[in-house]
């Protein structure tokens, strides 16, 4: 049988809506949320926690939440790897060292839009204070290559 990705995307958005309305920290609170929104085009999300909470709330194995956003283009793919998890340092606040965190990109509008048709919330979230270390710059150029690059307020 045959998956239809489009029905479980869908699903997705509106379970996530629905737990931003009863938890605000799920998303673009550093420290404590699954995705933090960090450019006008990304979310940075924490791997695995991301794919995990999201299985939790749709009753859907993990494997099915990553093939659904890999398949309809949501989770970003480095195209020299194939694969879209990398240890990142990240911090957001100047006086905090950076921590290292496994995480993987998510496309602004599959939480925006999840927020905006299936919620209160009728606008785009705006950018989280989240940054990444300056030293990961060329590594990401690389893992962006031929998509919309990350923006350069990105970096600490």
């Amino acid at each position: 049988m045959l998956k239809d990705y489009s029905h479980i995307l869908v699903l997705l958005q509106k379970r996530m809506a629905q737990e931003f309305e009863r938890d605000q920290e799920l998303f673009n609170v550093p420290g404590k949320s699954i995705a933090c929104k960090i450019d006008p085009h990304y979310y940075l999300v924490v791997y695995p926690g991301f794919i995990h909470r999201l299985a939790r709330l749709c009753g859907y194995l993990p494997s099915t939440i990553e093939e659904t956003l890999l398949r309809t283009g949501n989770l970003i793919i480095n195209p020299k790897t194939g694969k879209f998890v990398i240890a990142l340092e990240v911090r957001w606040k100047d006086d905090m060292p950076p921590i290292r965190v496994n995480c993987a990109f998510v496309r602004n509008s599959f939480i925006d839009n999840a927020l905006r048709f299936y919620s209160s919330i009728k606008r785009e979230m705006p950018i989280s204070s989240l940054k990444i270390g300056s030293s990961f710059k060329g590594i990401l150029t690389s893992f962006f290559e031929k998509k919309t690059p990350l923006h350069a307020g990105v970096f600490f």
